[in-house]
């Protein structure tokens, strides 16, 4: 359970970010990387491109790191995979 819930939030975080860049997650005050990255692609064209790389940076190395942690505990729980070493 402990392992599941950990992709869990990876997947949870990718929701949201999707959701809130189709504008139909949090409301616009609150802060929140979907969102980040729709308004940066209003300004992709006009020479702000870079805009769009840190809150993409930031989903993308929050996810990795949540599923880093769900591999490490997986080995570290899991007999079976005691059993092989």
């Amino acid at each position: 359970v402990i392992v599941y819930s950990t992709f869990g939030i990876g997947n949870g975080i990718l929701t949201i970010a999707a959701l809130s860049f189709l504008g139909l997650g949090l409301v616009p005050p609150a802060p929140n990387w979907g969102g980040m990255l729709s308004t940066a692609m209003n300004y992709v064209f006009e020479n702000a491109w870079w805009l769009i790389y840190p809150p993409g940076i930031a989903i993308v190395l929050v996810e990795l790191g949540a599923n880093f942690v769900g591999d490490a505990l997986r080995e570290a729980i899991d007999p079976r995979l005691k059993e092989r070493a």
